[in-house]
Parts: C-alpha cells; structure tokens; sequence
C-alpha cells in the first residue's frame, strides 16, 4: 500500500503542539510535516518511530520555521529497520534572523 500525507500548523502565542508518528508498514510512505512558530513562547515538539521489515520504504519529511523570538522546538525520530526496508528523515530547522533566544533541537538515529 501506498501513504502520502502532508501535515502543517502555524503555533501561535504561548502554545503547544506535541505531535507523535509511527509508521508500521506500507510499501511506500511519505510523510511531510511543516511547522511556523508565529508567536512568542510557541513550543513545538515531534516524536516518531519506524518500525520497517521487509520491502518498504519510509520518507518522513519535516520543515520548522522559527519565525519570532523566545521559541521552542525538540523533534526525536527513531528508526527500526530490517530486511531490505529503508527509512529516510529529512529535516531543516530554520530560525529567522530576527527569532533571538531560540532553542531548536533535532535528532534522528
């Protein structure tokens, strides 16, 4: 099977968004996830799990903007992998020149 899904969320003033993915099997999944801070004290925050056997392929694929000052970001994926299956994250952090006092932090392994 095949699974295309695209995610986007603008965090305003003072709020949180925690958002959890796990992918568990589909020949081929895409998954893209984009995400603006727009407000002070924003905190966004992303865990995920691969869990791939045999002849799949997972893309996760994650955009974070910074885009004001006194923001949070933690993003942690993990990959479990077996067989012939590959699991692919690809993420960018950007903080905007005038996003001071950001603290942004990513990890896949």
């Amino acid at each position: 099977a095949t699974h295309l899904a695209q995610f986007k969320a603008h965090i305003g003033k003072n709020a949180k968004l925690t958002l959890f993915v796990m992918n568990a099997g589909g020949r081929l999944v895409r998954q893209e996830i984009m995400v603006r801070t727009t407000g002070e004290g924003a905190d966004f925050k992303l865990r995920g799990i691969n869990l791939l056997a045999g002849d799949t392929h997972t893309d996760v694929t994650m955009v974070l903007d910074h885009a004001v000052p006194h923001t949070t970001s933690t993003e942690v994926i993990r990959n479990v992998v077996t067989g012939k299956a590959r699991g692919v994250f690809q993420g960018r952090i950007n903080v905007h020149q005038y996003a001071q006092k950001t603290n942004a932090k990513m990890a896949c392994n």
